[in-house]
């Protein structure tokens, strides 16, 4: 793999602490401006709020549908000590049992720079300006397998790796949004987002297999394989320990980090629409479309496509034995390799989707104070959806504070209980919500931890609405 695309590879996964879909138990906490990010069509209780750099929001959110924390360090089962699911005395039949045909690592993670909002009338103006990053992998039980036992698992059959894929992205949001009361039973809202693409891996998997012949052993290597990626920099390898980048990108010795952050070359646009109902007195609808649309990668920009097929009958190491004989049979390899996969490099623009998300969602009031939501959420990228839905008990504590209970089927999972606070004095709004609260407090059984904190500053509380909540729970 060409070196440029490994090292940005690797700052992709060093950027990646946490996974930046919204909480599933946000949706039904409107006292928080954060829930208009998942229904542009709410409307705060509040004339005015903003919130710091950093301070105002941060979502992490990390999720797998096959192993855990657990799955992979875990008690030795003799000895007082922690192993590796690879340690001899491991069973990794035991791992290899738990995986799927596809296996999912997702982590994301967002940060408000910047945001604010002021009522006008019977409407509601939002800016916000937001760092977003997300990584997609996929991994198909054979490609694991097959490093894990070796081909002998696969004499006689092929080992499809057709389902392995790497997405990447990492870009700036801002967003300009606007909702309203068209009467007393409808809201609606929309917004429009400007993007500007950071960098990015996208690799496109057509055909990847090997097979391995039952008699001679001798394995058949098929791939058809397209990379595209935008990255920050070139790498170059001048001695075995020293690595030098491009002028005029990020340094090693003296980085220079502002090419790379305020780069308005890979553009790209997007919009949420939403909408509120409320058919009955203590019934409320709604529905909204979040993150229609693309960004058009233009920087640095480099394609590859590999297609071909190969068979590979084992290594002649002669040559490590043969007086004066310097060629490497690995070099040999690798020249064979290059010979019979037609290999071709461009430097084509090419655009990426967000990965669209649908909720639909239902709330009923049992008191002034108690109510029930229910949420659906599905997200659509690259021809795949992925649902969750999420129950929820929401209260409203006088006007101090807000709480939710919430419990979510994501991920393949079912054990997920959420917890949702928003804390209010004075000009001050403080939330933590996270949809696995078991996640936080036990993250090495969890396939699934979701985080979210802020502080917002909020001013002119609607008066009217403050009365209501000040009276008895029930």
């Amino acid at each position: 793999m060409n070196r440029r695309i490994l090292f940005f590879f690797m700052i992709a996964l060093i950027w990646q602490t946490g996974f930046s879909q919204l909480s599933n138990t946000l949706y039904h906490m409107p006292v928080l401006p954060q829930s208009g990010y998942m229904n542009p069509a709410v409307i705060p209780e509040y004339s005015f709020y903003f919130g710091l750099p950093a301070l105002g929001g941060l979502n992490t959110n990390f999720s797998s549908n096959f192993i855990s924390y657990n799955d992979v360090i875990f008690k030795h089962p003799t000895y007082d000590s922690l192993i590796l699911f690879l340690h001899p005395d491991a069973d990794v039949n035991d791992f290899i049992g738990k995986l799927k045909e596809r296996n999912r690592i997702s982590p994301e993670l967002s940060i408000n720079i910047l945001m604010f909002g002021f009522k006008a009338g019977k409407s509601f103006f939002s800016f916000q300006v937001a760092e977003r990053s997300s990584l997609r992998t996929s991994l198909p039980k054979d490609i694991i397998e097959l490093g894990l036992l070796g081909n002998e698992e696969f004499v006689g059959r092929t080992a499809d790796f057709s389902k392995f894929g790497i997405d990447f992205s990492h870009f700036r949001e801002y967003s300009l949004g606007f909702s309203t009361k068209i009467n007393d039973l409808i809201q609606v809202g929309v917004r429009g987002k400007m993007l500007f693409g950071k960098g990015n891996i996208q690799l496109a998997n057509h055909e990847m297999s090997i097979y391995t012949d039952p008699d001679t052993y001798e394995m058949l290597l098929r791939a058809k394989l397209e990379l595209n990626i935008s990255a920050p920099t070139d790498v170059q390898l001048y001695s075995a320990h020293k690595l030098e980048l491009s002028k005029d990108t990020i340094g090693y010795d003296s980085p220079n980090w502002l090419p790379y952050f305020f780069s308005s070359k890979n553009m790209g646009f997007a919009f949420d629409a939403g909408v509120i109902v409320k058919p009955i007195s203590n019934l409320t609808l709604s529905a909204s479309l979040v993150d229609l649309g693309f960004i058009n990668w233009q920087r640095d920009v480099k394609n590859i496509s590999v297609d071909g097929e190969f068979e590979f009958n084992g290594f002649d190491f002669n040559p490590f034995f043969e007086y004066g004989n310097e060629d490497d049979p690995f070099e040999l390899l690798k020249d064979s390799l290059d010979k019979v996969f037609e290999r071709t490099e461009t430097q084509n623009d090419y655009r990426t989707g967000l990965g669209t998300k649908l909720y639909v969602g239902a709330n009923y009031q049992l008191t002034k104070a108690v109510n029930l939501g229910f949420l659906s959420r599905s997200e659509f990228y690259r021809k795949k959806m992925m649902q969750s839905v999420a129950l929820s008990a929401n209260f409203q504590i006088g006007s101090g504070l807000s709480t939710s209970l919430s419990y979510s089927i994501h991920n393949n999972t079912y054990d997920n209980i959420g917890l949702g606070l928003g804390f209010r004095g004075g000009p001050f709004l403080l939330y933590l919500i996270s949809d696995n609260v078991t996640g936080l407090f036990l993250p090495h059984r969890a396939q699934t931890v979701n985080f979210l904190f802020g502080l917002n500053f909020v001013f002119g509380y609607d008066n009217e609405r403050k009365k209501e909540q000040s009276k008895p729970f029930f």
